[in-house]
């Protein structure tokens, strides 16, 4: 009779312990390095989530999860990849648009023909379509559970929302009311007052009215208490903020500053004046230029400190990234790199690959700094021991010692975080988790 005999059971316990351990920690070290070379400048590596025949466009990110429309050569459909497979949500004769993401669960909009556009919605489990009407719902926003849209009622646009329960009216006026944004339960919009636009704010059952001036305010962002938008002050556009409990000018310059972006940790916003461009962080104490082109810079996206846009580069459109202490360029090729997104995990754009466009995200490896001092030392060891071990928490709420982003926190992130024992980490590379 044969016998088998496992590598243990033939080797001396010491010598298997020993050699297994040699194995594991040359996987890790090759790993390590093998990503470190990827990139001059920016510690990460890019994968493709799609590589056909076919479009797939306007990817949105959230923690790990990854959202995109993609086209079967005849209808738009949505796929969704949670950070290990795609996969499709819609698989219908609908034009599947504008996919929106939050915790793995999908907003978006679909219409057939000339029919009008409806909101659908994937709860993780199941796609339902939320509204059947004869009216065009659009711009939908989707955050912690709350789902905001507009809706065309025959005469002018207004505000709805899902709470889970049904649907509400928030707004039933003369005016126009467009572009809802929601975090946290509050919902931010802009709203016609009959001679411009001003921001409206819901918050604790009531609309509070943020601005009042003879100007329009518009392209209002949220997070949590704290909004940011565009207004026109007779000259160019600036962006105003509002703190929680006042509203005040973050610029006053002779540029047309637009397309605000907000964070726990920052607001990021383009400014030029047709000559040249620039992208701008306010960090809550000083407002500095992270980046300046003659050329045409697209809006940003922020998250935490760090921020993403797209830049014409003289021949096609490139991707570029502010980690918190420098810029690094993430994309350098002869296609369209464009609509790039940021969250905790990640960084998603669709790129052009010489037949069609494709979706592409790059990893960037979290800096080590665990508890946000500066360091790298024995407070963030007491971190990754307690989350060591730890599987399954990609991409609904990934440990802060998983600087792979893999799911696991194993002896690769042991071997990364070795590296880096001792040093002084600061804010480089930092991508806040949210």
């Amino acid at each position: 009779m044969t016998e088998f005999y496992s590598a243990e059971a033939r080797w001396p316990g010491c010598l298997y312990k020993v050699a297994r351990l040699f194995c594991w920690l040359l996987r890790a070290v090759l790993w390590v390095v093998l990503l470190w070379l990827q990139t001059e400048s920016a510690l990460g590596w890019v994968v493709a989530l799609t590589d056909n025949t076919v479009a797939d466009r306007l990817p949105r990110i959230d923690r790990g999860y990854v959202v995109w429309q993609s086209s079967d050569s005849y209808r738009w459909q949505i796929y969704l990849n949670d950070g290990r497979s795609n996969r499709q949500l819609t698989d219908n004769n609908m034009l599947n648009i504008g996919p929106q993401v939050d915790r793995g669960q999908v907003v978006w909009l679909s219409h057939y023909m000339f029919a009008p556009l409806e909101i659908n919605f994937f709860d993780g489990e199941k796609t339902r379509q939320l509204t059947d009407n004869d009216v065009c719902d659009s711009f939908p926003d989707f955050a912690d559970g709350l789902i905001v849209w507009q809706q065309f009622d025959g005469h002018d646009d207004e505000i709805l929302f899902y709470d889970g329960s049904g649907i509400r009216f928030l707004t039933d006026n003369e005016f126009p009311d467009r572009h809802p944004r929601t975090t946290a339960g509050l919902i931010v919009w802009e709203g016609h007052d009959g001679a411009d636009g001003e921001i409206y704010l819901y918050r604790g059952g009531r609309i509070i009215r943020l601005t009042e001036n003879a100007f329009a305010d518009q392209n209002p962002r949220i997070c949590g208490g704290r909004i940011v938008w565009e207004g026109l002050d007779g000259a160019d556009w600036e962006i105003f903020y509002y703190d929680g409990s006042r509203v005040r000018q973050l610029t006053d310059n002779d540029l047309d500053d637009c397309d605000p972006e907000i964070s726990e940790s920052g607001v990021a916003w383009r400014a030029g004046d047709g000559a040249s461009a620039g992208i701008f962080l306010y960090d809550g104490s000083e407002i500095q230029r992270i980046y300046f082109s003659e050329m045409e810079v697209g809006p940003p996206e922020i998250c935490g400190r760090c921020v993403v846009w797209e830049g014409f580069d003289g021949h096609d459109w490139e991707i570029f990234y502010y980690d918190g202490s420098s810029v690094v360029q993430l994309t350098d090729n002869d296609g369209d790199d464009r609509y790039p997104d940021i969250s905790a995990c990640g960084i998603v754009w669709e790129g052009d690959d010489g037949s069609d466009s494709e979706i592409f995200l790059y990893r960037p490896l979290a800096p080590g700094d665990l508890d946000g001092d500066g360091w790298v030392d024995e407070q963030d060891l007491a971190i990754i021991a307690a989350d060591f071990g730890r599987v399954g928490g990609f991409p609904e709420n990934p440990a802060a010692a998983d600087f792979f982003c893999d799911g696991d926190v194993d002896g690769l992130d042991l071997a990364f975080f070795a590296a880096r024992f001792k040093s002084e980490d600061g804010a480089a590379g930092e991508i806040a988790r949210r």
